[in-house]
């Protein structure tokens, strides 16, 4: 811990992040603000086991800034299908605040410029599977990329990863199309470039609803109350539930329920979203009220 400090503190602190060099759930993520911010997060990990065996290793980045996308794909190792681009909040609170979590919540599709992910596929997508070809470690299924678009350096990726993503999955998925197991079929027996991946018209929203603890602790056992209305086109992901004994639906985690919607547009689909979160209750439940804002 003292040798990470005492780098940080030889520098400018707020131009770094910390991150975990372990598996931390999408939580190992920080962005000091200063001197003591930074001590009580390499506090944290090395003396108080905030994350296990996943944070005793850190790693510092110099921090960039930019709009982040998640940029993700359908490959059989070769082949690449594109899916819409994916805006996901990753602070706990409104405007971006608070700590990292697994994300809560996401839209999509949010990039104006329809160029700019035919050259994240070429710049990024495409030299990584090449990459992992040439090892003999070719890889099928779906590929995903946390992408910043810096305003000087241009495109930059922040991690990659092999799978779909949560909350990014329940906000692109209801736009598919094409039948997902043929997708995935055709990814495993190298058909991929035989089939023609469509994507719906629109536009999709989701908002995931968390104990008043998350991401600290989880809050279980609260019961969990539903209207018998959810708005048109709108869906609801159960993560951190179950039925108790007496058929009670109660929460286990700390993101309890994800809501998403589509609509023909982007004002649409969060408005039928944020109605969708009003219609379920829980003690303290905590949302974010601004999905959809600072989109690419």
């Amino acid at each position: 811990m003292h040798y990470a400090l005492d780098y940080m503190m030889n520098r400018h602190i707020t131009d770094f992040v910390i991150k975990a060099d372990g598996l931390a759930r999408g939580k190992g993520v920080f962005i000091p603000r200063g001197e003591s911010d930074a001590e009580g997060i390499l506090r944290a990990l090395f003396e108080r086991d905030a994350l296990g065996q996943a944070g005793r290793r850190v790693i510092i980045e110099q921090k960039v800034t930019g709009t982040e996308i998640a940029v993700k794909a359908f490959t059989d190792g070769a082949t690449v299908a594109m899916m819409p681009p994916v805006t996901d909040y990753k602070r706990l609170r409104d405007h971006d605040e608070g700590p990292n979590t697994g994300g809560m919540g996401a839209c999509t599709p949010t990039l104006s410029d329809p160029g700019l992910l035919d050259g994240l596929r070429t710049r990024i997508i495409e030299p990584v599977l090449a990459g992992l070809h040439a090892d003999s470690c070719a890889f099928k299924g779906v590929f995903y990329a946390d992408v910043i678009l810096t305003p000087d350096q241009g495109p930059l990726a922040l991690g990659l990863n092999a799978r779909w993503g949560d909350p990014g999955a329940q906000t692109v998925l209801p736009l598919l199309e094409t039948d997902l197991l043929a997708i995935l079929e055709a990814c495993i027996d190298d058909r991929l470039a035989e089939l023609d991946v469509q994507w719906r018209e629109g536009f999709a929203a989701s908002v995931v609803m968390a104990t008043a603890g998350y991401p600290y602790h989880s809050d279980p056992g609260l019961p969990i109350t539903q209207s018998d209305y959810l708005p048109e086109d709108a869906l609801l992901f159960h993560a951190g539930t179950r039925r108790a004994a007496d058929g009670t639906l109660i929460t286990t985690g700390g993101r309890v329920v994800t809501l998403t919607a589509t609509g023909p547009n982007l004002p649409t689909a969060i408005t039928r979203v944020y109605d969708s979160v009003r219609q379920i209750h829980f003690t303290d439940a905590h949302f974010r009220t601004d999905i959809g804002a600072q989109t690419g």
